[in-house]
Protein backbone atom coordinates (compact mmCIF):
# COMPACT_ATOMS: atom_id res chain seq x y z
CA UNK A 1 0.00 0.00 0.00
CA UNK A 2 3.01 2.12 0.78
CA UNK A 3 4.23 1.62 -2.71
CA UNK A 4 1.00 1.79 -4.34
CA UNK A 5 1.21 5.33 -3.00
CA UNK A 6 4.46 6.51 -3.93
CA UNK A 7 3.51 5.02 -7.24
CA UNK A 8 0.89 7.66 -7.42
CA UNK A 9 2.59 10.21 -5.92
CA UNK A 10 5.27 9.82 -8.36
CA UNK A 11 3.14 9.96 -11.14
CA UNK A 12 1.42 12.97 -10.21
CA UNK A 13 4.44 14.78 -9.67
CA UNK A 14 5.78 13.67 -13.30
CA UNK A 15 2.60 15.22 -14.56
CA UNK A 16 2.89 17.91 -13.24
CA UNK A 17 6.79 18.23 -14.33
CA UNK A 18 5.34 17.71 -18.06
CA UNK A 19 2.52 20.39 -18.01
CA UNK A 20 4.95 22.38 -16.86
CA UNK A 21 7.17 21.68 -19.70
CA UNK A 22 4.13 21.98 -21.99
CA UNK A 23 3.34 25.33 -20.78
CA UNK A 24 6.62 27.07 -20.44
CA UNK A 25 6.85 25.95 -24.57
CA UNK A 26 3.67 27.25 -25.23
CA UNK A 27 1.59 24.28 -25.65
CA UNK A 28 -1.30 22.96 -24.22
CA UNK A 29 -1.27 21.21 -21.14
CA UNK A 30 -2.71 17.77 -20.12
CA UNK A 31 -5.74 19.62 -18.48
CA UNK A 32 -6.12 21.82 -21.18
CA UNK A 33 -6.38 18.77 -23.39
CA UNK A 34 -8.88 17.35 -21.94
CA UNK A 35 -11.28 20.11 -21.47
CA UNK A 36 -10.76 20.62 -25.17
CA UNK A 37 -11.88 17.16 -25.72
CA UNK A 38 -14.76 16.97 -23.53
CA UNK A 39 -15.70 20.05 -25.20
CA UNK A 40 -15.58 18.07 -28.84
CA UNK A 41 -17.27 15.18 -27.42
CA UNK A 42 -20.17 17.07 -26.60
CA UNK A 43 -20.52 18.69 -30.18
CA UNK A 44 -19.27 15.43 -31.96
CA UNK A 45 -18.82 11.45 -32.43
CA UNK A 46 -15.74 10.18 -30.36
CA UNK A 47 -12.65 9.72 -32.86
CA UNK A 48 -10.28 6.65 -32.46
CA UNK A 49 -6.74 6.92 -32.90
CA UNK A 50 -5.22 5.57 -35.89
CA UNK A 51 -2.83 2.59 -36.03
CA UNK A 52 0.03 5.31 -36.69
CA UNK A 53 -0.91 7.06 -33.72
CA UNK A 54 -1.07 3.81 -31.70
CA UNK A 55 2.49 2.77 -32.88
CA UNK A 56 4.01 6.36 -31.91
CA UNK A 57 2.64 5.88 -28.13
CA UNK A 58 3.63 2.18 -27.95
CA UNK A 59 7.42 3.34 -29.04
CA UNK A 60 7.18 6.62 -26.39
CA UNK A 61 6.08 4.15 -23.52
CA UNK A 62 8.71 1.23 -24.19
CA UNK A 63 11.61 4.28 -24.34
CA UNK A 64 10.00 5.46 -21.09
CA UNK A 65 9.71 2.16 -19.59
CA UNK A 66 13.57 1.52 -20.50
CA UNK A 67 14.69 4.47 -20.00
CA UNK A 68 13.48 4.44 -16.46
CA UNK A 69 13.76 0.80 -15.46
CA UNK A 70 16.98 -0.76 -13.01
CA UNK A 71 18.79 -1.73 -16.49
CA UNK A 72 18.48 1.31 -17.84
CA UNK A 73 20.14 3.31 -14.91
CA UNK A 74 23.40 3.72 -16.66
CA UNK A 75 22.51 4.88 -19.75
CA UNK A 76 19.28 7.21 -17.92
CA UNK A 77 22.28 8.85 -16.05
CA UNK A 78 24.30 9.65 -18.96
CA UNK A 79 21.94 10.87 -20.90
CA UNK A 80 19.42 12.73 -18.45
CA UNK A 81 21.68 13.85 -15.44
CA UNK A 82 22.88 17.12 -16.52
CA UNK A 83 19.23 18.01 -18.31
CA UNK A 84 17.62 16.94 -14.87
CA UNK A 85 20.34 19.28 -13.29
CA UNK A 86 19.81 22.00 -15.74
CA UNK A 87 15.45 21.93 -15.02
CA UNK A 88 16.17 21.66 -11.54
CA UNK A 89 18.22 25.06 -11.43
CA UNK A 90 16.22 26.65 -13.52
CA UNK A 91 12.70 25.35 -12.23
CA UNK A 92 13.08 24.45 -9.30
CA UNK A 93 10.24 22.60 -7.49
CA UNK A 94 8.89 24.60 -4.39
CA UNK A 95 5.89 23.00 -2.33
Amino acid sequence: QQYQKQFCDGTIRNQFFLDNVLKYSGVMTSQEVLRQRREEQQSSLTEWATEDQMSKIDSVLKSVARDWSREGREERSVVYDRLVGALTRHMPLTE
